[in-house]
C-alpha cells in the first residue's frame, strides 16, 4: 500500500487540459487528481494530502492522488 504523505506548494495548469500542477519549493512538480479537487487557479498556495502513484493522462509531474487538501499562505507566483 502506497504511504500517505502530504506536500506543500503553488499550483500551476498543466499542459494538457484538466491538468493541475503542484509545484514544490524545490522545484519537484505533481500532477494532481482527485474527486475532491475544486478548481484551483494558477498562483494559489496548497497543502494536499494523499499518495504518488496511479495512471495520469498528464505528460508532466508525478501522479499524486489528493485525498484531502487546503489552502496555505505559500507567496506564489502569479
Amino acid at each position: 500500500m502506497a504511504e500517505t504523505k502530504t506536500i506543500l506548494g503553488c499550483v500551476r495548469a498543466g499542459v494538457e487540459p484538466g491538468c493541475i500542477l503542484l509545484v514544490t519549493s524545490e522545484k519537484k512538480e505533481y500532477s494532481l487528481h482527485g474527486a475532491s479537487l475544486p478548481e484551483l487557479g494558477k498562483g494559489l498556495g496548497v497543502s494536499v494530502t494523499g499518495t504518488e502513484g496511479g495512471v495520469s493522462h498528464c505528460l508532466s509531474g508525478i501522479p499524486f492522488q489528493v485525498h484531502s487538501w487546503d489552502w496555505t499562505r505559500e507567496n506564489c507566483p502569479k
